[in-house]
């Protein structure tokens, strides 16, 4: 693997950088509608990564999906639209092999 690309796989491994990630996008306040540009993120993230980063993120879509305090409900929902997404269209280009 590039060095390029394990810098970006070792930091989306970490579990707390991904906690961080997530806390600065639902407090986005300037974002009120689905964020094309994250989205296209992590579809990139699932096509290249295939499931490596699937657990941690089905860890952190629990915890957005469950959000119950009003403030952060609409930015976590939006964040967790971003994030399925974009694993549902990189998982297209997975292989068997993955």
């Amino acid at each position: 693997m590039p060095k390029h690309a394990s810098i970006i796989f070792d930091h989306f491994l970490d579990k707390s950088f991904l906690i961080k990630l997530t806390k600065v996008i639902i407090f986005d306040e300037r974002e009120i509608e689905f964020n094309r540009i994250r989205f296209l993120m992590y579809k990139s993230l699932f096509r290249n990564f295939g499931l490596a980063f699937v657990d941690n993120f089905i860890e952190q879509l629990y915890v957005l999906i469950h959000e119950s305090i009003q403030e952060k409900y609409e930015g976590s929902h939006r964040a967790a639209a971003e994030i399925v997404a974009g694993m549902i269209r990189g998982s297209k280009y997975w292989t068997l092999e993955m």
